[in-house]
Parts: C-alpha cells; sequence; structure tokens
C-alpha cells in the first residue's frame, strides 16, 4: 500500500474477476462525506463489489456499473465502479466512484447480471 492520500482501501476483484480499488480519499472525501451511514462498511462495499446480486449499466457513462448487494436491513447498497484500460494493465480495471444505499430498485434498469439468492 502507499502513504497518504493514495493508500488503497479496497482493493478487490469484481464478480468476473477485474481488480477494482478504492482509495482512502475517495471513501473519506466522497462517500463517507456525501453518505454518512457507509462510515465504517467499507467491507460491506467490497463484498458487494465481489459478490453482487445484480450489475446494471450507469444511465449516462458507458465505463460505468452499478453492482447491487441486499443489505440485512432490506435497504440495497448501490456501488457505483468506472472501468477502464490503462497502459500499465493487460485488461480492465475498476476504480470506485461512488456508493451508497437505496430502498429499492429503479425498474427501468437493464440488469447486465443477476444473482438474487433471498
Amino acid at each position: 500500500m502507499a502513504g497518504g492520500n493514495d493508500e488503497i482501501l479496497i482493493d478487490v476483484p469484481d464478480y468476473q474477476g477485474i481488480r477494482v480499488t478504492c482509495l482512502r480519499e475517495r471513501w473519506t472525501e466522497k462517500i463517507e462525506a456525501n453518505h454518512p451511514e457507509l462510515a465504517g462498511r467499507a467491507d460491506d462495499v467490497a463484498e458487494a463489489i465481489r459478490a453482487p446480486e445484480m450489475v446494471s449499466q450507469d444511465r449516462d457513462y458507458g465505463n460505468r456499473k452499478h453492482h447491487i448487494r441486499l443489505q440485512p436491513d432490506n435497504l440495497y447498497l448501490d456501488v457505483v465502479i468506472e472501468y477502464r484500460y490503462t497502459a500499465q494493465t493487460s485488461g480492465p480495471v475498476g476504480r470506485v466512484v461512488t456508493a451508497f444505499l437505496r430502498s429499492d430498485l429503479r425498474r427501468d434498469d437493464e440488469p447486465l447480471y443477476v444473482n438474487f439468492r433471498r
């Protein structure tokens, strides 16, 4: 891990095996600052990346996907991941853009992947 603001907080493969990261700075200044209910829940976000129950395409950005996982409180954890290719990698890599809780799924979102087991 790097030091300072470049410290990686989350580094996990997504459901397709693509490496996804989230820097501590993004977690603190974007996710926790805008969604304080996610404070201390980086492990839940990592689990939603690793084992989502649904993945949908972002409506506005072609290189972003929403990884969604139902939480014990019956809210959906939605983790938005941006995928890109870099010169240093032989395939795509992902980074967490944001994460938030929602009470329901949007009906008109077309799922790319579904694995609800409840």
